[in-house]
């Protein structure tokens, strides 16, 4: 995957398929990181929950301002969870349970992640070393 991009649009309502597995673990998040908003994604390993913070750009700052805005919109506080679908569209669920969502922008490429463990940076479409069933 190429260079990550972030292609903002006029937010709208998203009434087409929304499905992720339930918990932290399987999707994006707003959280607050060495005082600002950051895109992170929580990786357990051993028992032990590691938070990786994507490596910034202006994109990404652009996809936090569009997330952060329409969170604060829906009620909340700019934080919590949002999805990238198979189609590349940024999904941003409210925080109130009604179970309305938000279709904020596109993105093109991959975000990268400081890896915590290991140093360096992946994505996660970053396969090396991995074998099926792992």
């Amino acid at each position: 995957m190429g260079e990550f991009k972030f292609l903002p649009q006029r937010q709208q309502n998203w009434s087409g398929r929304y499905r992720r597995i339930p918990g932290e673990n399987y999707a994006f998040h707003l959280r607050p990181m060495d005082e600002q908003l950051q895109v992170v994604i929580l990786w357990n390993l051993d028992d032990l929950t590691y938070t990786c913070c994507a490596v910034e750009s202006p994109e990404l700052k652009s996809l936090v301002h569009a997330i952060s805005e329409v969170k604060r919109n829906m009620g909340g506080s700019g934080g919590g969870s949002f999805l990238v679908n198979e189609s590349d569209q940024v999904l941003v669920p409210s925080s109130d349970g009604l179970g309305s969502r938000m279709l904020v922008g596109e993105v093109r490429g991959s975000l990268k992640f400081h890896n915590v463990m290991q140093g360096g940076t992946f994505t996660l479409g970053d396969d090396y070393g991995l074998s099926t069933g792992d």
